[in-house]
């Protein structure tokens, strides 16, 4: 990997982990808002903002992407790819745990760190290897 390559790929990680981040927050104001306030109303609007988030996320971050090497790229894409897929499944059926849930393992799903920070971590990873 180049030097543009990796400060590019510095610039996804940093993307990645603000994406991660705002999910997070959508997904706290979720829960506020259901278990607070008892606004399923809002609470199911803070998850659709979290999918229309993911949804979009491959292509705001396309610029980014195109100038990985070939193999990373491949790899960034098809997983952002796959988020994709399943938040626009979750908005499909207006499944509301589907949207709560989406991006976490099935266990302690709460307290860890979402699909889009590992890939982050993972990124970074890769990016110390050379």
């Amino acid at each position: 990997m180049n030097a543009s390559q990796r400060q590019v790929l510095t610039q996804l990680i940093v993307a990645l982990e603000e994406a991660a981040a705002g999910v997070r927050n959508l997904e706290v104001e979720a829960s506020a808002a259901l278990f607070e306030k008892d606004d399923r109303e809002r609470y199911v609007g803070f998850l659709k903002q979290k999918a229309i988030l993911i949804v979009g996320l491959a292509d705001d971050l396309e610029g980014l992407i195109e100038a990985l090497p070939d193999g990373l790229r491949r790899v960034v894409r098809n997983r952002l790819a796959e988020f994709a897929k399943l938040a626009g499944l979750a908005l499909d059926l207006a499944s509301p745990f589907f949207m709560a849930t989406m991006l976490h393992p099935v266990e302690g799903w709460e307290d860890a760190p979402n699909d889009l920070k590992r890939l982050a971590e993972e990124l970074k990873n890769r990016a110390g290897e050379g």
